[in-house]
């Protein structure tokens, strides 16, 4: 019998902890859209909403799974907590109701700055890192 690499093979708990975190978020979409299509009085149409999007993000998930395997995991980590401060700066701000020069287009311009920000701050941790490694070697 052959070996597996601890790569090839699925780590049980990884897995849980993953099923549970996206089965969560999942649930929680689905529950603010039927509450909000409870409050306007359209729940059916809320309902149907939602399932074609479950069902379009299942098959674009299914298409594009190799090719998202294929992208590096920390730049993909670093793409999603640009954009999400990035949001979260935005609407953080209408909700103190902050006018936002240029209206709903500076989002564009924050997710540029958190994310010009992100890079010069990867950029002086690696240099800080290969200094400190060429002066314990």
């Amino acid at each position: 019998m052959a070996e597996t690499t601890s790569s090839a093979r699925r780590e049980p708990l990884a897995f849980v902890l993953a099923f549970k975190g996206v089965f969560l978020e999942g649930l929680e979409v689905v529950i603010i859209v039927l509450t909000l299509g409870t409050s306007a009085r359209h729940l059916g149409l809320a309902a149907l909403a939602a399932l074609a999007a479950l069902l379009v993000v299942g098959v674009v998930g299914v298409i594009v799974a190799r090719q998202l395997s294929k992208v590096p995991e920390n730049a993909m980590k670093m793409t999603v907590g640009v954009l999400l401060v990035s949001y979260g700066t935005f609407f953080g701000g209408e909700g103190l109701r902050i006018r936002w020069p240029g209206g709903d287009t500076s989002l564009v311009l924050l997710v540029v700055i958190y994310a010009v920000v992100s890079w010069l701050l990867v950029v002086r941790l690696r240099a800080l890192s290969a200094a400190q490694a060429a002066v314990t070697s």
